[in-house]
Parts: C-alpha cells; structure tokens; sequence
C-alpha cells in the first residue's frame, strides 16, 4: 500500500464527542477526524464489527426486529447485511487481506453478542403502539438521532435518549477497560455528559448514563448538572483551543503532539510524520511495535500457491531499538494491494502494529498479524 496523504488542517465550528476527545491530545488527530480521507485507512475489523454491532442495538431498542422469524434470527440477519454492505464498500487492502466478511476476526462472536443483547432489549412479543415505550413508538426519537447543542458547539448521535427513564444509553463492544470490568472509564464519562447536555439542550432532562457491554451488563452513573455543564465549557475551551492553533499555514505535521500517551491506538499514525521524527523504542509497550525503515534487500518464497516476501530493513524511525529489521513472510498482495511496481524499488516501508517475535543480536525480526499490521511503501 502506497502512504496516504494527511489532511490539510481547518478550522472548526463545533465539535463532536469523538473530535472532542481526539482534540483533547492532538490536534492533528483531531484534523484528521474532521477532515481525513478515511477510505484511504483500511481501517480494522474490530471497528467495523462494531459498527454491525451498533446497529442491531439500534434496531432491537426500537422493535424493529419483532418479526415472524423472531428476534435472534431478524438480528443475525440484520448483523450479516450490515457487514456485507460495509466489507463491499471498505478498502481494497481490507478486502485482500479477509476476502469475505465472515473471516474477519471474532466475526461469529460479535454477532453473537449482538444477538444476546438484541433480546434484552426487544420486548418478549410485539406490543402495539399505545404500549411501547417513548424510545420504541419512533426509530427517530431517541434513538441514534443527530442532536446540536443551543450553541451550535457541539452534536452528537446518542445511542439511546430513555425519555421516560431520564437516561442516555450508549452500547460498547468492550467487556473491560484498564479501570476495571464494572468501571465506567473516564472517556466513557465524558461522553456521557456530552451526551446530557445535547439531550437537555433539546427538551430531555438526563439524570443518568448508562454503558452497556458486549454481554450485557449496565453501568449506570449518576450525571450531575454541575458536571455536565463543566464538560461542555471544557469542550468549549479545547475547540477555542484547536483553532488558535489553526492560522491557515500550520501544516498536518506542525499541530502534532507526539507523545506515549497521545499516539495510543492513534489511527493516522501512518500519516504522521512527526510520529515518525519523535517516536521513541521507550514508547513500544504502550504504542506498540512501529517501524520505519529503508529496504536493503527482499527475498521470495511460495506456500502453498501464495507468494511470500521478506523484508530486510534499515530502521530510520519508531519503537525498534535494533537498526536492522526482518519482517517476515508477507504474502505479496497485502504489500502490494493495488500497486503493481516490483518491491524492489520501494525505498521507504512503514509498518504499523507488528508483532516483534525474536530479537536477534543484530537484528529484530517481525512478524505480521493479519488483523492489526500494515504494511506500506513509498516508492521511488
């Protein structure tokens, strides 16, 4: 895969939640949310599970799936046709990589999950309308509407405004965060508010939010006024903030802010070319394994009627403290995705999340994973 080109940074009028929290640690991270090429990523299939996962929620909690073949058929029915449409339109490295949706990584699993959760939430047998709920008698009310805040500085896509319950609901594919299994975590709380306010904005008063895992279980916390209204000026303050630092010369690279902290699970970390001049072998355990480097030599091999390259590296840059790199048995369709030059004219290789597997006392060798590395390459 050829390197893709960082957005040209631009002011912005209002925030999002997402935007808010990238904002919070990088500007560019935040840049690239709000004005990336996002088809030019892969992206992962972690991410666009969850999107299939979010979407059964959606239709359960508006009864959309009381059907006559039931509510766990309708919903793996539903899960199947929105990762079919997703994988159809993804990039054509994704596609290389898995071939079809159901080889995604923990695909069944996912689906599973949204099954389960899809019959918590429908009711046990359709109700007619005068005894649905206020969240179930309309998709659009209450559930994944697009909101704005009274000052136009932010909007959001709630999953779940429970009007009659006082509560923003938002599903999470995780089980478990560092904070703890039954822990709310601190960016879980502060969309939560955000959340809050644009509901209370629009005519609901919230009381609470709620998490709601993969399997099932709610972590309800209570949503102060005091504390709702603190988030939205503090997202206020990081807006003013991001565009000050927007003054229509500043490039992608100028309003970085490299850091261990700020470059976990960072999505455009390719892009990055201040990652890339700052990033340090101290940062490998949090950042993960990162590595630039020039292509010294390349060998080939075939398995099994699938080509396979090896990379020799000079490393120039990332978390490896070796100055040699090997990374091992690439099949070549995943370097090469829709370029077609020989790899031996490639003069620069990035690669984004590999495992490092031996290190050797000359060089490290890699390996790569089928759902998280990325290989690509700048040719001359």
């Amino acid at each position: 895969m050829t390197f893709p080109r960082p957005p040209k940074p631009a002011k912005l009028t209002r925030l999002s939640p997402s935007t808010y929290e990238a904002a919070r640690r990088c500007n560019a991270r935040a840049a690239w949310l709000a004005f990336g090429d996002r088809d030019a990523l892969p992206g992962s299939p972690a991410a666009i599970l969850g999107l299939c996962f979010h979407k059964v929620a959606a239709a359960a909690q508006a009864g959309r799936l009381q059907t006559v073949d039931g509510v766990e058929s309708s919903a793996r029915s539903l899960f199947d046709e929105a990762a079919e449409e997703i994988f159809a339109k993804s990039h054509e490295a994704f596609k290389v990589k898995f071939g079809v949706k159901e080889r995604l990584p923990g695909y069944y699993l996912r689906r599973e999950e949204s099954v389960a959760l899809a019959r918590t939430l429908s009711p046990d047998e359709p109700l007619p309308p005068s005894r649905r709920r206020p969240s179930q008698m309309s998709p659009t009310k209450g559930i994944e509407q697009n909101l704005q805040s009274k000052d136009g500085l932010l909007y959001g896509r709630p999953d779940l405004i429970d009007t009659v319950a006082g509560e923003v609901v938002d599903y999470k594919t995780r089980r478990e965060s560092l904070d703890g299994p039954n822990e709310v975590t601190d960016q879980e709380m502060r969309q939560l508010r955000l959340y809050a306010l644009l509901a209370t904005d629009n005519g609901t008063r919230i009381q609470r939010g709620v998490i709601v895992l993969a399997d099932g279980r709610r972590l309800t916390v209570e949503l102060k006024v005091e504390d709702v209204q603190h988030e939205a000026r503090s997202a206020a303050a990081v807006l003013e903030s991001y565009n000050a630092a927007i003054d229509g010369t500043r490039t992608f690279e100028e309003i970085a802010s490299p850091s261990v902290e700020n470059c976990r699970y960072c999505p455009c970390m390719v892009l990055c070319e201040a990652f890339w001049k700052r990033a340090q072998p101290s940062w490998q355990e949090h950042v993960g394994t990162q590595v630039q480097g020039k292509l010294t030599s390349i060998s080939k091999a075939s398995v099994q009627g699938v080509n396979l390259l090896t990379l020799h590296l000079e490393c120039v840059g990332g978390t490896i403290e070796k100055s040699k790199v090997v990374l091992e048995q690439v099949p070549e369709e995943w370097l090469l995705g829709e370029v077609k030059a020989p790899p031996s004219h490639v003069v620069l290789v990035r690669i984004i999340n590999a495992h490092a597997a031996v290190s050797m006392p000359e060089h490290t060798v890699l390996r790569v994973d089928r759902a998280a590395t990325e290989t690509w390459i700048l040719n001359s």
